[in-house]
């Protein structure tokens, strides 16, 4: 009698313990199929959660958070410029997953910095000090001759809020930049910077004059507005259709193809011989932030090398 129950127990533990293997073991689409309800996976990213089984399989693939090959590509190209300096840093927008190479070393921002001045009047016009149609006029004391169209322009014409703000970013018009500049204090571009996400203890250098940032820091801005953290979705999408549309095709816009959309920005300051490139690829797929940041190259070499950096991150996204 002992034995026969013994050989009953031994028979019911078995078919457990096979019954769990087999649930264990069922394939993901199967485990998915039980728990179909969204609510049964409130740990997960609520865009993955709220998918179909077949729609989350076929969008897994865009989900990777391995990026050391695309870090030794551009390690490689890199060499080929040994004379320069350079800040890297990527981010997949779709895991936030990211790699850099010397990502957290400073540079003088120069006309990155504009982004700030848009997002300060943009904030205006959300509070209701500012409207899109608001007339400003062009004075003697906006002009500069460094850089941009709007030097060439008689004192005194008028022009709205939202071409002074869209020829600002098309041209990096240093003009056009000093018009905004008057319609603010500082205190308010302060708090665009820090909204944007650009870390106080980074905004002058040893001279307290001039802004710096790593491509790290910097890659904050295009985040902040891509997930309108800190601007209303209605003016994020405003500042980034502006900045989706410039007069600069060079650098990372040169490194995919032509019909694809990049947000971005470029900054040079000609003293230190330094070229930037920051913005949003976006991938139909895997949209991603590349901020390429470069000192000692010609503007030439610093495209170039931008651009090179850029058709790696592509290729790298856009593989199967």
């Amino acid at each position: 009698m002992l034995i026969a129950a013994l050989a009953v127990s031994t028979a019911v533990l078995l078919i457990v313990s096979l019954c769990l293997l087999v649930m264990v073991m069922q394939p993901r689409s199967g485990e998915d199929t039980m728990l179909a309800s969204p609510a049964r996976f409130h740990l997960l990213n609520p865009g993955i959660a709220q998918l179909e089984v077949t729609s989350f399989e076929e969008s897994q693939k865009y989900y990777t958070t391995n990026y050391q090959g695309l870090r030794q590509s551009i390690g490689s190209l890199l060499v080929g410029y040994g004379k320069g300096e350079f800040g890297i840093y990527f981010e997949d927008l779709n895991t936030g997953s990211w790699i850099g190479i010397n990502e957290r070393d400073q540079y003088h921002l120069a006309s990155l910095l504009k982004i700030a001045d848009i997002a300060t009047m943009l904030r205006k016009v959300e509070e209701g000090e500012l409207r899109l149609d608001t007339r400003l006029t062009l004075t003697q004391s906006d002009i500069d001759r460094s850089f941009g169209v709007l030097q060439y322009k008689a004192p005194g014409t008028e022009y709205t809020l939202l071409d002074i703000m869209n020829i600002t970013l098309y041209y990096s018009d240093n003009t056009a930049a000093n018009m905004l500049e008057r319609n603010f204090r500082w205190e308010d571009q302060i708090d665009a910077i820090l909204g944007l996400g650009i870390p106080y203890s980074t905004l002058m250098d040893k001279n307290g004059t001039l802004i710096l940032a790593s491509a790290k820091e910097y890659s904050n801005v295009f985040r902040s507005l891509y997930y309108s953290s800190y601007l209303k979705r209605s003016s994020s999408q405003l500042f980034l259709s502006l900045l989706s549309d410039t007069n600069f095709n060079d650098g990372i816009a040169a490194g995919v193809p032509q019909d694809v959309t990049v947000a971005h920005k470029i900054g040079f300051w000609i003293i230190g011989s330094e070229h930037h490139d920051c913005g949003i690829v976006y991938h139909p797929n895997r949209p991603y932030i590349l901020c390429v940041m470069t000192k000692g190259l010609t503007e030439r070499e610093a495209n170039l090398m931008i651009g090179e950096v850029s058709r790696k991150a592509w290729e790298f996204m856009d593989q199967e």
